[in-house]
């Protein structure tokens, strides 16, 4: 396959669409449509790239594109496939963890999945390089043209059944979603009293590290693993005014202590 010649079009222009197309320019892919319900948004993603069309119609019938991604909410995945319309013999693929390959029911394609496992934020870059991309397809020739374009972009490229990738995307919502607001509790936390929120950032780097050199279980550290009953009952009383923060904070120390000691340290 010879890179520049690969036409691939966008059905959607959020966070996703916009890391792809931007990997998928810079290594080389021509990108000919961007779909978007707002015109505009397609624009902005086309102007942010320097190629493409900006449509708001589904119908891509006319369209030149080898490859088709479906880059939008999961909840409105089935919604555009029942309205797309594209031309034959071509390729259809979403970009989604929990929704599975079924969706894409269209006749006279070949349909797939290509789903980086990554978190994205417009105006945030991200190295694709090592983000683990997972595909899955019925077909043997979609399968080697999608692990194909993959590692044009990425070193690190998966086959997954809709079920793996289901329990994956739903491992990455406690290792990132769930993660992130903990840190917008502990955000919240010093900056009541006046501390930069950076002060945090070696600890929790650490802690990462730390977590995937030598393993979540000996890497845990903390009152509720040392069953320090004085300094769990101290944290508590601090955040007796904030019946959010009290909840997580002794729901996460309980089920610590049943983890690792078959009781918590709180009863």
């Amino acid at each position: 396959m010879d890179t520049p010649s690969y036409c691939i079009s966008f059905v959607g222009a959020g966070n996703v669409a916009t890391h792809l197309a931007n990997a998928f320019h810079k290594a080389g892919f021509q990108i000919l449509e961007i779909y978007s319900r707002h015109l505009e948004t397609a624009q902005e993603l086309i102007s942010n790239i320097g190629e493409g069309l900006a449509t708001n119609s589904l119908d891509l019938r006319q369209s030149k594109a080898d490859l088709f991604i479906i880059a939008v909410p999961d909840h409105a995945i089935t919604a555009i496939v029942e309205k797309l319309k594209l031309p034959n013999e071509k390729s259809l693929v979403h970009t989604s963890g929990s929704v599975p390959l079924e969706v894409l029911n269209l006749k006279n394609v070949q349909t797939g999945v290509f789903y980086p496992l990554q978190t994205f934020t417009k105006g945030k870059e991200v190295d694709f390089d090592n983000i683990p991309i997972c595909v899955e397809t019925k077909s043997t020739a979609l399968k080697n043209v999608l692990f194909k374009i993959a590692k044009h972009i990425s070193k690190n490229v998966i086959e997954l059944s809709s079920r793996e990738r289901e329990q994956l995307h739903l491992a990455a919502v406690f290792a990132c979603n769930f993660n992130n607001y903990l840190l917008s509790i502990s955000e919240t936390i010093v900056q009541e009293s006046n501390l930069p929120f950076s002060m945090l950032q070696p600890l929790v780097l650490e802690t990462l590290n730390k977590a995937f050199e030598i393993g979540t279980k000996k890497a845990q550290t903390g009152p509720a693993i040392r069953e320090d009953i004085s300094t769990l009952k101290k944290h508590l009383e601090s955040l007796d005014n904030n019946k959010e923060f009290f909840d997580i904070y002794k729901e996460c120390s309980i089920n610590i202590g049943k983890k690792y000691h078959k009781k918590s340290p709180l009863e």
